[in-house]
Parts: structure tokens; C-alpha cells; sequence
């Protein structure tokens, strides 16, 4: 049994030290076993509970409990009855949890049975029909019978009822938006199916319910309700009636749980704000673009809606769970040129107005609060290469408008292998093995001719970045440019098309993104389109002109 398994087990046993044990209480403990391990799909477990005297206490006993999980229960058939429009495999289909073994179409599905995820399967099958027009289906009998030791059959009758369709709809209480508007959102007309999913999903769950066009405009008290007024036969009318009631303005906005960054760096990400009219879009936006930052659990972002149906308000409290995404990236070794490294420090959360304001601004060895990005790496191949690197970037640059500013920094230099060493080392080793029989000659014992200072490059960067985030066509969109400049400095430098000299480059870079992922790490809505255009005319132009070459 695990760990997790006995401490649910013991809380929810209630056995405490010192306590009367009664045969009822063992029977009820014993209960309680099998119905927890019965949920687990451990129909077959045996629970026996034992009692010895305490030995070291006087009317007291120790009582035991051995439990026998045995293997988890699968479905070896599910037999289905009274099923006409759709066949037993389309319905098995529908069944998420609930699958029979040994089918090929299930290799990669649960084949456990378990009580819970059976009575969800249930359900679904009676959404399937709903959404075919078999408002009045239902399973009139199902049981679950044992096959063997290790599986069990299970059998359903369904009574599907009548088909219906749509006859007529007609809107009551709608006085902000006419009756043919809302007739063309709901998406149904007289003569389709009555699918009660599609009913559902235009009220309320689609991007572009009738719902979410009185949200998205303060309605924030509005209710609507579809009433079946008649049914005929197969036809039923339909009656959507409204209640609209007033706008809802923000009163107040109150962040929790946040203790990464200043209030002021949430607050200027949000798109509710105090005095608004409340609008279910916004919060949406307003929960994305907090999870976008990276400093907060986007699973546990959750809003608190508080509505004031008196005075015509709400609060909205964003309960939040802050989570550090600093990154340290750290590796050594030994080579044939000496110490092999790589070090990097990225802080997500730097601010640079309180570098200066050593103090209560400091939480470890930089100041924070500011949800800027910091980024200061090194690598080096001892004597032969090395490279140093910083990095900085303000999401809001001067803090009131989403303008981005970055700014970088590099050095690398780089030495070639010794013409000699190649020489002496390599090809007389090669050529001992070539012809005397083996690899064991390669002797690179010499090392410290390995290296050929008077061969190598050194490379100077420095690049300026800006970005703003555009109004149209919508503000998914945002528009960068970045400024480089590179150095090179070549000293007997075969690999490049000047082998003496310092050559310098200018390019200009132009970037067009759109980015309305909703969510970080699970994309229900992604939408992404990214476009780069470099202006490569313009480098190279000015790469030729201020390219020098000293030989």
C-alpha cells in the first residue's frame, strides 16, 4: 500500500489513540476500506481487522489492519439494450473511463472500472443523445456482474424516447438588443435538432454567447433562461426570457497572494480597473496578461467576483499564488585546454530604479520588485575560448505605457590550434597508426602547444531594442526594432574572408508579432502569428562602408 494511501486512510478512519474500540466501529473502519480501494477500482480487496493486547498497557489493544489490494478490476464486456439511432460502439465511444480490455481501438485507453467514472460515463451517453434530439433518454437499468476474479461485465438499457426538433423560439425581457440579433447568435432555427449541448454552449459557453454580449457591456446581474413552453409531437417551442437588470461598475480591484512583485507592476497588466463597467472580456484579458508575466501559478489564478445588486457594483479580488522563475544554469569540466565552463544568472524580477537603495528594496543579492529581466552569463574553453554576456529588458519602459526596452552586451575571443601542433601531433600520429596497426599512438601530450596566440578573433557587440504594443488591428500585436553593432578584430584568422583587420556591422531589425496565447502552459485558444522582416539591404551596405582592413 502507498504512503498517500495510508494517510487518507487514517483520516478518514478516525481510529484515535485512546478511544473505545466497539464492533461497530471496526465494522464501519472495515467499510470505509473497502469503499475507498472500490473507488480505486480494487473491487476485490480484503480487509481484515485484528486486535492483540498492549502489553505495555493495561485494558488497552493494538489493532491491526491488513489490507489486500489484489489487482484493479477491468471491464471484460459492456452489453448495451434499446439503443436504435445509435449503435453499442458509437455509445462505448462516448465513454471516457469506462472501456472494455482486449479491444484494439482501447490500447490507450483506462480499461479499470471504478464507480465514480462510471456513473460520469453514464451521463455522457445521456448528453449524447440531449445533443441529438432525445431529450427524454435515459438508462432504465444497469447492472455490473463479476466474469472472473480480475474482470466484470456490464450491461445498460436505454429507452431512447421521441426525436424532437425546433419549432419556434421567441424572446421575452429583451429590451437592449432586438429579438433577429439574438435569433442570429443563438444560431438555431425552426427545423433543426433540438440539441440541447448547442443550446447551452450559444447561452453561455461559447467566445460569443448571447451571454457574454450582455457581460462584455456591465450586465453583470443578467439571467437568461430557456423555458420549453410546448411540445407537439416532435416540435417544441421555445421561450428565452431575459432578465437584463443594470450595469455594474467596478468598485474596487484587491490583489492577494502576491508577494514577488510591487502591486503597481500587477495593477498596470490589468484591464479592470475602478470606475469601469464590468466586462467579462476583460477579466478574461486581464487573467492572461498576468499569467504572460511568468512570476504567478497560471493554474491557481483565480478571480473573486463579489456583485453589489443594490448599488449597482462589484469587487474583484484576484487571488494569486507567486512562484520564482529565476534560472541558474551551471557547468565545469577538464580538458585537454584546461577549465571547461559555463555560468548563467537570469533574474526575471530585477529593478533598476532601486540599485542604488540598498535596504528593505533587496530580497537576496539584487534589488527586485520590478519584473524586470536581468541576464549575466560567462563560458569559457580556458586559454582557447572565452565569452562574457549581459543582458536587460524592461517590459514597461518609464513604467505608465506596455513600451519594451533591452539593451545587450557581449565579448568573446577566440584562439586557433597551432599549425605545429597539428604537425607533430596529429598527422605523425595518424600516420604511426596508419601503418603500425593501431590508435594507441595518439600521444597529445603536448598541450601547451596546442594554442597559437598570434591566431585568433575577438568579437565586441552591443545591441538597443524597443517594442510597443499596437491598437490595431487588435492589441495582440506588437511592433519591435533592434539596433546592433558587432566589431571583429581577426589576427591571422583563416576561417574568415579577411584574415588581418577589423571589420564592423550595423543591422537593423524589424519585427511584426501577434501573440493571443490565453494560456501559458495549456493553449485552449492560440493564436499566433509572427512576422520578421530584416532589412538585409541596409546591413550590408553599411557593412561595406565602414569595413576596414588593416594587413
Amino acid at each position: 500500500m502507498k504512503k498517500s494511501e495510508k494517510e487518507d486512510l487514517e483520516a478518514k478512519l478516525g481510529l484515535v489513540k485512546g478511544s473505545q474500540i466497539t464492533p461497530n466501529l471496526v465494522d464501519r473502519a472495515k467499510t470505509l476500506i473497502k469503499r475507498y480501494f472500490d473507488d480505486k477500482g480494487f473491487k476485490n480487496a480484503d480487509v481484515i481487522i485484528g486486535q492483540r493486547d498492549d502489553a505495555s498497557a493495561e485494558n488497552q489493544v493494538i489493532v491491526d489492519v491488513k489490507i489486500d489490494k489484489k489487482e484493479k478490476v477491468k471491464v471484460h464486456k459492456i452489453t448495451i439494450v434499446g439503443n436504435e439511432a445509435l449503435k453499442a460502439s458509437k455509445l462505448k465511444r462516448v465513454m471516457k473511463k469506462t472501456n472494455e480490455k482486449n479491444k484494439l481501438l482501447n490500447l490507450f485507453r483506462t480499461k479499470k472500472f471504478v464507480n465514480e467514472n462510471y456513473e460520469a460515463d453514464k451521463q455522457l451517453i445521456i448528453d449524447k443523445y440531449n445533443e441529438l434530439g432525445y431529450r427524454d433518454a435515459r438508462i432504465v437499468e444497469d447492472s455490473i456482474s463479476p466474469y472472473d476474479q480480475k474482470t466484470v461485465n456490464v450491461f445498460m438499457r436505454i429507452d431512447e424516447g421521441q426525436k424532437y426538433f425546433l419549432r419556434n423560439v421567441t424572446w421575452v425581457g429583451n429590451t437592449l438588443y432586438p429579438s433577429e440579433q439574438l435569433n442570429f447568435l443563438l444560431r438555431m432555427k425552426k427545423g433543426d435538432v433540438y440539441n440541447q449541448k448547442l443550446l447551452n454552449e450559444r447561452v453561455t459557453t461559447d467566445d460569443d454567447a448571447i451571454g457574454n454580449l450582455y457581460y462584455n457591456n456591465g450586465y453583470l446581474f443578467y439571467n437568461l433562461e430557456p423555458v420549453e413552453v410546448n411540445i407537439e409531437n416532435d416540435s417544441i417551442d421555445l421561450e428565452m426570457r431575459i432578465y437584463e437588470g443594470r450595469q455594474a461598475t467596478i468598485s474596487k480591484i484587491k490583489i492577494n497572494g502576491n508577494d514577488r512583485v510591487y502591486e503597481n507592476v500587477v495593477r498596470r497588466e490589468l484591464r479592470t480597473r475602478p470606475g469601469q463597467l464590468f466586462s467579462k472580456e476583460d477579466l478574461m484579458r486581464s487573467m492572461r496578461e498576468i499569467q504572460q508575466m511568468g512570476h504567478f501559478d497560471p493554474e491557481n489564478i483565480k478571480p473573486d467576483i463579489q456583485p453589489d445588486q443594490v448599488n449597482g457594483t462589484v469587487d474583484i479580488a484576484y487571488d494569486l499564488v507567486s512562484k520564482a522563475n529565476d534560472q541558474v544554469e551551471f557547468s565545469a569540466g577538464w580538458g585537454q585546454t584546461g577549465v571547461i565552463g559555463k555560468l548563467s544568472l537570469k533574474f526575471t524580477n530585477f529593478s533598476l530604479p532601486n540599485l542604488l537603495k540598498p535596504g528593505e528594496n533587496y530580497r537576496g543579492i539584487l534589488p527586485q520588485g520590478d519584473g524586470q529581466t536581468l541576464t549575466i552569463s560567462g563560458q569559457t574553453n580556458a586559454k582557447y575560448y572565452q565569452s562574457y554576456s549581459v543582458s536587460f529588458f524592461d517590459p514597461w519602459f518609464g513604467g505608465k505605457r506596455p513600451n519594451s526596452f533591452s539593451v545587450s552586451a557581449f565579448y568573446s575571443v577566440q584562439t586557433d590550434i597551432s599549425s605545429s601542433y597539428y604537425n607533430t601531433g596529429y598527422m605523425n600520429n595518424y600516420y604511426n597508426s596508419l601503418y603500425g596497426g593501431g590508435y594507441g599512438n595518439y600521444n597529445y601530450n603536448n598541450y601547451e602547444n596546442y594554442l597559437d596566440p598570434d591566431k585568433s578573433i575577438k568579437m565586441y557587440g552591443l545591441s538597443v531594442g524597443w517594442g510597443k504594443r499596437l491598437s490595431w488591428p487588435d492589441d495582440y500585436f506588437t511592433l519591435s526594432a533592434e539596433l546592433s553593432y558587432q566589431r571583429y578584430i581577426l589576427k591571422e584568422w583563416q576561417y574568415f574572408p579577411v584574415t588581418n583587420g577589423r571589420c564592423n556591422n550595423i543591422s537593423l531589425n524589424l519585427t511584426l508579432a501577434r501573440n493571443s496565447t490565453d494560456n501559458p502552459i495549456y493553449h485552449v485558444r492560440d493564436l499566433i502569428s509572427h512576422y520578421l522582416y530584416r532589412l538585409h539591404r541596409l546591413t550590408l551596405c553599411l557593412t561595406e562602408l565602414i569595413t576596414v582592413h588593416t594587413i
